[in-house]
């Protein structure tokens, strides 16, 4: 896996054909469980030589996550319906989402649709907590790719 700088949904796309990857998909509960772990130690390791007070908020979990999937609304969906990308990679299993998700609600910005997906990844007491949530395309998250 690798870990890249901020983009919006397209440039995750990009980035990640350019390496000849892909966008991160999530086919289980374990495979969530395992990225939520992998973020917590990338995160320490991208703020070890940062100033003291970032060390120890990733040490005591206080930074959130938040990256993009390559899960998308299929389009022309009155019901929110989502598949991995490339198109040919499968429906969303729908018990990975985080409860109340997806969710069909326009982002404050007008046509703002909450068409991407995400994975969060807060931390209470050191645990993570992840959760599969539906956001706007053009916000910007970190970028992680697959083989």
């Amino acid at each position: 896996m690798l870990i890249s700088n901020q983009g919006d949904n397209e440039d995750a796309q990009r980035v990640c054909c350019m390496l000849q990857m892909r966008l991160l998909k999530l086919e289980s509960a374990e495979k969530l469980k395992c990225i939520s772990n992998m973020l917590r130690s990338a995160h320490f390791i991208i703020n070890k030589n940062q100033i003291s007070d970032t060390i120890i908020l990733a040490i005591d979990g206080q930074q959130p996550w938040t990256v993009w999937t390559s899960a998308r609304k299929r389009n022309n969906c009155n019901t929110p319906t989502y598949q991995w990308c490339p198109a040919n990679s499968g429906p969303v299993n729908n018990t990975l989402w985080s409860p109340g998700f997806p969710t069909n609600l326009v982002y404050p910005i007008p046509n703002y649709a909450l068409r991407c997906a995400t994975v969060r990844i807060n931390y209470n007491n050191s645990q993570p907590i992840t959760t599969f949530e539906n956001w706007a395309c053009d916000l910007l998250h970190p970028i992680v790719c697959e083989t």
